[in-house]
């Protein structure tokens, strides 16, 4: 799942520095911090540090794969919870997911897939 981040422009981690090996292991190398957390970071070998904050930029939905059984469709494809028409609408956009677990690789294939 976190192979997928290093695809993106940029990851937001809210984790302290004792996540440096798994992010290392994933092959990130460039991560965005809260401000409150830079100094922290500043000696960790192998990871670029910017401070950041999600102030000012566009939240998006949890993307997901919703299956419902209770109603008859036309076929037996799942309903598809996208944020694609958000990007593809504000192409110049600045946008941040809260995605956690597994719904992380999906919002992660959704922002590739659509440029973000």
């Amino acid at each position: 799942m976190l192979f997928l981040a290093a695809a993106l422009p940029l990851l937001f981690w809210d984790a302290g520095p004792s996540a440096a090996p798994a992010l290392r292991d994933a092959h990130v190398e460039r991560i965005a911090v809260p401000a409150a957390q830079a100094d922290a970071w500043k000696g960790v070998a192998g990871i670029s540090v910017q401070p950041a904050s999600t102030d000012g930029l566009i939240k998006l939905a949890v993307p997901l794969v919703e299956y419902r059984p209770d109603q008859a469709t036309a076929s037996r494809a799942p309903w598809i919870q996208s944020n694609g028409w958000q990007l593809l609408r504000r192409p110049t956009g600045r946008f941040y997911y809260d995605a956690p677990g597994q719904a992380a690789g999906l919002a992660a294939a959704e922002a590739f897939s659509y440029g973000a």
